[in-house]
């Protein structure tokens, strides 16, 4: 890891190709009217940070020039723009990084996942730096008695995503502490399955490559006695969408 030397206040960490990450001071980012700047705290490692990290790439999205990564994050409000009214500097809060152009028809019904100019921190300048900039509508207060480092996983929350990791745990667990009263998880690691147990999952399914869709539906719906009525597909793997597809009710 290489670190630049040019000057600006705002240190971040910036990935040139794979497993070439460089430390590089930069100017601290100019807020307009409606903008936050946010003294970042923490910074949790995405499965998507570990792709781009060693092979520059995730899915369709190719790395053509340094970019910065993280994307799941918490900090301080260090400074807000002149018609921000939700926040004020020393404020906790937690970011929500895929920021919508809050014009189009769907953002003005609150539908901000539909709109199609979605900007995604990590395709571009992520949260890995300093001091970061945020429109206020894409910021949100940590309770008191919410740590910067939970602050931080939030965001894996409010992904709808079969299959388990850090993503399918934190959706199982919500799931169990809303009521829901059968929950089963699938995935390649037994280990993973054993701390999925551990922590509430009332069915465990290790699944091998060898497997089908179908034959892996077929022993969900086995072992829960019956289709599940929601499916949360938690890797993005396109066998594991299909999977989800085919067991749900």
């Amino acid at each position: 890891m290489d670190a630049d030397s040019d000057q600006g206040g705002n240190l971040r960490l910036e990935l040139h190709r794979p497993k070439d990450m460089r430390l590089k001071e930069c100017p601290i980012p100019e807020i307009g009217p409606f903008d936050c700047l946010i003294a970042i705290n923490s910074v949790g490692i995405c499965g998507s940070d570990i792709h781009f990290w060693t092979r520059g790439r995730i899915g369709d999205k190719i790395m053509t020039k340094p970019i910065v990564l993280g994307h799941e994050t918490s900090g301080t409000i260090e400074k807000v723009g002149s018609k921000v009214s939700k926040f004020k500097p020393g404020d906790r809060i937690t970011l929500d990084v895929v920021v919508s152009c809050s014009r189009c028809e769907f953002c003005k019904i609150g539908r901000h996942n539909l709109c199609s100019k979605l900007n995604f921190a990590s395709s571009s300048h992520g949260t890995l730096t300093r001091y970061y900039a945020l429109p206020e509508d894409f910021c949100l207060k940590l309770p008191d008695g919410v740590s910067f480092e939970e602050g931080a996983l939030v965001e894996p929350l409010a992904v709808a995503c079969i299959n388990y990791g850090p993503i399918g745990l934190l959706c199982m667990m919500v799931a169990k502490a809303s009521g829901i009263y059968k929950c089963c998880v699938t995935d390649l690691s037994s280990n993973r399955l054993i701390m999925a147990k551990d922590l509430g999952a009332d069915y465990i399914l290790c699944i091998t490559t060898e497997m089908t869709e179908s034959h892996i539906a077929k022993k969900i719906e086995e072992i829960m006695d019956g289709k599940p009525d929601v499916t949360i597909e938690c890797s993005g793997a396109e066998s594991a969408i299909r999977t989800g597809i085919l067991v749900i009710s």
